[in-house]
């Protein structure tokens, strides 16, 4: 499933700065003794996201209108899949962000938790959903996506779901471009800019 194509996501060299595809990670805190003060922080990884969940084609070249056959929820989004990566490797991980109330959640958070991911400071959304992602793969390899995030809980990310104190313990905050992308409205734009 799509959270187990992701190893590579998890090799945290201790370096200051580092931009890997559509991925930054940026070393919080003061500047200074990686073996001293910056030891003592709760978490390694900190990143903010929104679970998702991939539903898939059983078979490849099978466009998506024709009737066929689809297997999943498998737990997936970008973020998620890094941090459960990087919570299996031995890391100490948190996300933040927005989740909804219906059992595609669960699929996401319960798998994170499962693997020791802090997932203690999302924000659960009474009423709100999770977004899904049809998606078909192509003989050659290339993919197609159809994504439903219709009264998705994601949609109503906002300042608010950041704790700033909780980001000050992290070594290191994980950006995603993808997410990025997502909160381009000024709305969740605030909340991103909060992480920093």
């Amino acid at each position: 499933n799509a959270f187990t194509n992701a190893a590579g996501c998890a090799n945290m060299e201790p370096i200051q700065h580092r931009t890997t595809q559509n991925v930054t990670y940026i070393q919080a805190g003061m500047m200074g003794d990686l073996e001293g003060e910056q030891h003592d922080l709760k978490y390694d990884i900190l990143t903010v996201g929104f679970p998702m969940v991939e539903i898939m084609r059983k078979e490849r070249n099978v466009p998506f209108d024709v009737p066929a056959d689809f297997t999943g929820p498998y737990p997936s989004a970008d973020t998620c899949i890094m941090l459960d990566v990087a919570a299996r490797l031995g890391r100490s991980c948190c996300m933040l962000g927005v989740t909804g109330d219906d059992t595609f959640a669960d699929v996401v958070t319960n798998r994170l938790s499962r693997d020791g991911v802090d997932i203690s400071h999302m924000t659960r959304l009474a009423g709100k959903g999770t977004i899904i992602v049809f998606v078909r793969y192509e003989a050659d390899g290339t993919r197609e996506y159809l994504e439903c995030q219709n009264n998705a809980a994601a949609t109503e990310f906002c300042a608010e779901n950041i704790d700033a104190a909780v980001v000050s313990q992290a070594r290191w905050v994980h950006f995603s471009g993808e997410v990025l992308c997502i909160c381009a409205d000024p709305q969740r734009r605030e909340a991103m800019l909060k992480v920093l």
